[in-house]
């Protein structure tokens, strides 16, 4: 016999949603600056951003492998054009575009208008130069997710030192190399 546990759970507006969700990236944002200063004291700070940088690539690593089924069209475009899709919970969280390039599917363009990352950091008052060695090693989490989906990334602005938005150029592995 199957029992069912019903909860009852107030209705949210999808605004209310998103406003949790950016907020546990301002955990996760805490999250990375805690471990940083941790490793740091215990280890120097090269050696902190090192592992630091190392866990995250390890991650998008492992998300790739989530992504990859979901994905109608493995070509860089094709990435751009999921992840900044209207409808994607991305979108919602990094408020993001994508843009075409000239070669085709070879290539796309996200860009990343909002980052609950630095807005967390900036909230806990985390200094400008930590911020944007922080963001290097948050980065590796997408260089890792691109990896596992035989891509490559260039962040060509970043909010993180100033910019109105991350600009990540995306690349199939294959046009990059020619």
């Amino acid at each position: 016999m199957s029992t069912s546990i019903k909860v009852d759970t107030p209705h949210k507006s999808d605004d209310q949603w998103l406003e949790e969700v950016r907020a546990a990236h301002g955990a996760r944002a805490a999250f990375y600056y805690e471990m940083f200063c941790e490793l740091k004291a215990e280890f120097g700070e090269e050696k902190a951003l090192e592992v630091l940088g190392k866990t995250c690539r390890s991650l998008g690593l492992k998300k790739a492998k989530l992504y990859s089924s979901k994905l109608p069209d493995h070509s860089a475009q094709g990435f751009c054009n999921y992840f900044c899709s209207h409808g994607s919970v991305n979108n919602k969280i990094f408020e993001m575009e994508s843009e075409e390039t000239s070669n085709g599917k070879s290539e796309g363009i996200a860009y990343l208008c909002r980052c609950p990352l630095v807005e967390g950091w900036k909230a806990q008052g985390v200094s400008g130069d930590d911020i944007e060695k922080l963001c290097s090693a948050a980065m590796e989490f997408d260089h890792g997710t691109l990896e596992g989906l035989s891509l490559e990334g260039e962040f060509e602005t970043l909010i993180s030192k100033g910019d109105s938005a991350c600009k990540l150029l995306v690349k199939s592995k294959e046009s990059s190399q020619v």
